[in-house]
């Protein structure tokens, strides 16, 4: 819901979802264990859980520390060509704001604010974003974070893409 203020600034207030296979499919994949193990004795293993794609490109796993901030969206950032996997190494939850990228007409940019989406991870769950997919930094409830995240190297090409919010517009979350 976009809402404008008489200082001509922008607020842009995002419903925050639960973070389901169903409700996050159109920005990529859950990382997450289905069920609880049937026999907490034994080794299950759950294969093919996600299916990063890196286009060819070098895969590379870097690690993030996310202190905790205030629940604030500067900067978000897409990733054309490639898929990019966080896996939380702490069991802290977190807010993902992801927005599916539009086909813009020639020179016009395809960000459009106002179909972002926020997501809370019960602090299992990872995710694999579709490539495409602007999505800015996790961000933490209560505690700090770290995650492992698995990406294209960026040495390959510009596969990334920067974009700053408009100083007049904020993000907020109910």
């Amino acid at each position: 819901m976009l809402r404008r203020h008489s200082n001509n600034c922008m607020s842009i207030i995002l419903n925050v979802k639960q973070l389901t296979p169903d409700s996050f499919a159109k920005y990529g994949q859950v990382i997450g264990l289905p069920a609880e193990p049937a026999d907490k004795n034994k080794i299950q293993r759950w294969a093919d859980v996600s299916a990063p794609d890196f286009q060819g490109g070098r895969p590379v796993i870097d690690l993030l520390y996310s202190n905790q901030r205030p629940l604030k969206v500067e900067k978000l950032e897409r990733h054309r060509n490639s898929t990019q996997t966080f896996i939380p190494l702490s069991q802290s939850p977190f807010l993902v704001v992801v927005g599916e990228a539009k086909i813009a007409e020639a020179g016009k940019n395809d960000f459009d604010p106002s179909q972002l989406e926020a997501f809370i991870s019960n602090g299992r769950q990872g995710i694999t974003l579709a490539a495409g997919i602007w999505h800015g930094s996790p961000l933490p409830i209560g505690n700090s974070i770290e995650f492992s995240v698995l990406h294209r190297s960026p040495d390959v090409d510009l596969d990334i893409q920067l974009i700053t919010l408009d100083a007049n517009s904020e993000l907020m979350f109910s």
